[in-house]
């Protein structure tokens, strides 16, 4: 029995007894109405604190969801960085994957979830160990992969042609920024940090 029912029990067996008193002649009849109201107001308080309760731990509950909330996002910001990396090579439970940024070439253990997943060119979320937590995208499009710059073409401007003067405004928009930045600073220059390059294709006359 609930403690509820078992309040609810008690009050009822102590009004029966007063009742049966009463008729017997044992209690007189002005202490029994008091006993009586008594008994009903106690009810009534007993009914209040019963939704008090029942407020107090739909709060309660609101309150652990929002505690359970703030706990996951703490333990996201405190756990280590991932880093992006892409799938060279799949052999079997080996990949080759290039860690992007500083183009690190790692052969790493492929994860249990992912096997027969993981596919080349696709980009993979990797620890600092390495390891490969999940998958981020897709393989990319062979067409974007082949304009991917990974390692220096060994082309200088010698090689280039008739743009002199596009050159010269490469050298002092690009390259002067990045090398030697105090040359802006001492004429009260910002160094540019952006650069947007247009490609225009022409077609030589016959």
């Amino acid at each position: 029995m609930s403690e509820d029912g078992a309040i609810r029990s008690s009050l009822e067996d102590i009004k029966t007894r007063i009742e049966f008193q009463v008729e017997c002649g044992e209690i007189d009849a002005k202490d029994v109405k008091s006993l009586l109201t008594e008994i009903e107001i106690m009810k009534v308080q007993n009914e209040n604190m019963k939704a008090r309760l029942l407020e107090a731990s739909v709060a309660t509950g609101r309150h652990l969801q929002e505690i359970n909330k703030l706990k996951a996002h703490l333990e996201q910001l405190t756990e280590p960085p991932l880093f992006i990396a892409t799938i060279l090579e799949v052999n079997g439970e080996i990949a080759l994957i290039r860690q992007h940024g500083n183009n690190q070439e790692v052969l790493t253990q492929i994860p249990e979830e992912c096997l027969g997943k993981i596919e080349p060119g696709m980009r993979v979320a990797v620890n600092g160990a390495y390891s490969v937590i999940s998958i981020v995208s897709r393989a990319a499009d062979v067409r974007a992969q082949v304009m991917e710059l990974i390692n220096s073409p060994g082309i200088d401007y010698s090689m280039i042609g008739g743009l002199d003067e596009v050159l010269q405004e490469v050298r002092e928009s690009v390259e002067l920024p990045l090398t030697e930045p105090e040359l802006f600073e001492d004429l009260g220059i910002e160094p540019p940090q952006v650069f947007c390059f247009t490609v225009l294709r022409v077609r030589a006359k016959p």
